[in-house]
C-alpha cells in the first residue's frame, strides 16, 4: 500500500515538475510529498468515538436497511449541519447503544442516547414524519433470531422519547397518504396467534401518533419485494409480493383512504389477493414507463408449455383491473418482447441451443386447428469472441450490443396472419433491468 501511495505522487510530482521549473507553481517537494491532513472536526468527532470506544464499547452498526455504516452523518435537526449517528454494543442491561453526536463549533458533544435490548441493531431509518424541520429515528432492534422490534424516537431536546412500537418481519418508509411526508409501514407475518398484517404509522401535530391496518394475504411467508407507486386513478400505493404456501407469489395491493390503510386487492371470503396468484415468478413493476405499476399475469403460450405470456394489468383504488399489455419475458437472458395484439392466441415459443455462444428464442404461428406450426422470428443471444460475425448471418440484424452479448433478431417469414416485420421487433424489444430480480425495499 505504501509502494502504491508513493509511486501515485511520484506521477504527480513529475506532472507538475514543469510548472516548477518555470515559477509558475510555488511548490515544494516536500508540500507534494504531504498527505492531506484531517480537519479539526474530523479529529474532534474521532476524540468522542475513541472516548466511547475506550470505555469499552465496540462498533455495532445495523445489519440490514439503507443506512449501515458504523458512523453515520445526518442532519437530524435540520439546522443545517449534520450530526454524527454512532452505532455501539456494551455489557450489562440495554447492551445497543446509538449515540448521537452534535458539532458545537469545532468540537462534538454526544446531546442523545438511545438504548436498546436485543441482539443487533437491525436497521435505522431518519424522516420527518411531522414536517417540523426535525428528523425522527425509526431503530429496529433484533430482539431474537425470529423476533423484530420497531421503535419511533423524538429526539429533540436531548431526549430519545418513543412515540410509537410495533414488533415486525418487514419495515420500510412510503408517503402512502400523499401530504409529502414519510409515514413507517410495518409488515407483520402471520403466526400462531396473530394474522398477517400491514401497519401504518404517521405523526399528526404534536407528534400524535396516527395508526391503520390492513390485512396481508393469508398465507404470505415472505415478502420478496415492496414496489412504491401509484395505481391507475394517480392513488399513492405500496405493493407488497412475497411466497404464499403451496402456491407460488402473491401481491397486496394498499392504498391510504381517509382514515386507515386498505389492501384493495384481497377478497374478505378467502382473505388472499386470489387474482394476483401466480406459480411463475415475477414482479410488478412500470411495465410500459406511465408513472403506474403493473401487475403481471403469467399464462401458458399452450397446454402444458413451459413458456409463458405474461399479461399486464394496473389496477385503481377499487380493486378494478384494466389491461396494459403481453410480453414474453426471457430471465435467462434477460431480454423481453412486447407482444402485439394479434400475438394473442395464436403464437408459442420454444428455445433452441444449437450452438456454443448462441441461445436462440423461436416465435410461431399455431393456426386454429393447431395442426400447422410456423416458425416466423428468431431471437438470439450471443456471446464470445466472433459474436459480431454470428450477428450478421444471413438476414439477421441486430437489435442490442451490450458489453460481452449481442442481441440479434431474424424473421424467417412474414407469410403469416401476425404482425411481423423488423421495425416491429425492434420497436418492441426491451431489456430486463437488474432491479426487477434484486427487489425494491
Amino acid at each position: 500500500m505504501k509502494k502504491a501511495c508513493k509511486q501515485i505522487i511520484g506521477i504527480l510530482f513529475l506532472a507538475l515538475l514543469p510548472a516548477v521549473l518555470t515559477g509558475c507553481l510555488r511548490t515544494t517537494a516536500d508540500d507534494l510529498y504531504s498527505l492531506p491532513q484531517a480537519s479539526e472536526e474530523y479529529l474532534e468527532l474521532q476524540k468522542q468515538i475513541n472516548a466511547v470506544l475506550a470505555s469499552g464499547a465496540e462498533y455495532s452498526p445495523p445489519i440490514s436497511g439503507p443506512n449501515r455504516q458504523s458512523v453515520q452523518l445526518k442532519d437530524i435537526d435540520g439546522d443545517g449541519t449534520n450530526e454524527a449517528v454512532a452505532f455501539f454494543r456494551t455489557t450489562g442491561d440495554k447492551p445497543l447503544k446509538i449515540h448521537i453526536m452534535k458539532q458545537v463549533g469545532s468540537t462534538y458533544e454526544t446531546t442523545n442516547i438511545i438504548d436498546g435490548d436485543g441482539t443487533a441493531i437491525e436497521s435505522v431509518r431518519y424522516a420527518d414524519m411531522d414536517g417540523d424541520g426535525m428528523s425522527e429515528l425509526v431503530v429496529g432492534w433484533k430482539m431474537s433470531a425470529t423476533l423484530l422490534h420497531m421503535n419511533i424516537y423524538d429526539v429533540r431536546g436531548g431526549g430519545a422519547a418513543v412515540l410509537a412500537e410495533s414488533d415486525y418481519s418487514k419495515l420500510f418508509l412510503s408517503d402512502l397518504t400523499g401530504d409529502g411526508r414519510s409515514e413507517v409501514i410495518a409488515l407483520r407475518l402471520s403466526s400462531s396467534d396473530l394474522p398477517g398484517e400491514a401497519i401504518l404509522f404517521s405523526l399528526g401535530k404534536d407528534k400524535e401518533v396516527i395508526t391503520g391496518t390492513a390485512s396481508l394475504s393469508s398465507g404470505l411467508e415472505s415478502v420478496k419485494r415492496i414496489i412504491r407507486g401509484r395505481l391507475s386513478d394517480g392513488t399513492p400505493a405500496v405493493l407488497v409480493e412475497g411466497s404464499i404456501s403451496g402456491t407460488g407469489v402473491v401481491t397486496d395491493i394498499f392504498y391510504w383512504q381517509t382514515t386507515s390503510i386498505v389492501n384493495v386487492s384481497i377478497r374478505p371470503s378467502s382473505g388472499v389477493s386470489e387474482d394476483t396468484v401466480r406459480t411463475y415468478e415475477i414482479f410488478s413493476t412500470d411495465i410500459n414507463s406511465d408513472g403506474i405499476i403493473e401487475v403481471p399475469s403469467p399464462r401458458p403460450f399452450e397446454t402444458g408449455s413451459d413458456y409463458y405470456a405474461i399479461d399486464w394489468y394496473s389496477y385503481d383504488r377499487y380493486g378494478n383491473k384494466s389491461m396494459v399489455f403481453s410480453t414474453y419475458h426471457n430471465s435467462k437472458e434477460s431480454w423481453y418482447m412486447v407482444l402485439p395484439d394479434d400475438w394473442k392466441n395464436t403464437v408459442v415459443v420454444r428455445r433452441e441451443d444449437n450452438y456454443s455462444g448462441e441461445r436462440t428464442i423461436v416465435f410461431s404461428y399455431k393456426d386454429e386447428s393447431g395442426d400447422a406450426v410456423t416458425d416466423f422470428l428468431k431471437v438470439h443471444t450471443l456471446t464470445g469472441d466472433n459474436k459480431e460475425d454470428r450477428a450478421g448471418i444471413g438476414d439477421r440484424f441486430i437489435l442490442l450490443s451490450q458489453g460481452n452479448v449481442i442481441y440479434a433478431a431474424e424473421i424467417l417469414t412474414e407469410d403469416v396472419p401476425v404482425s411481423i416485420s423488423k421495425n416491429v421487433v425492434v420497436d418492441n424489444f426491451r431489456l430486463i433491468p437488474k432491479e426487477w430480480s434484486t427487489g425494491v425495499y
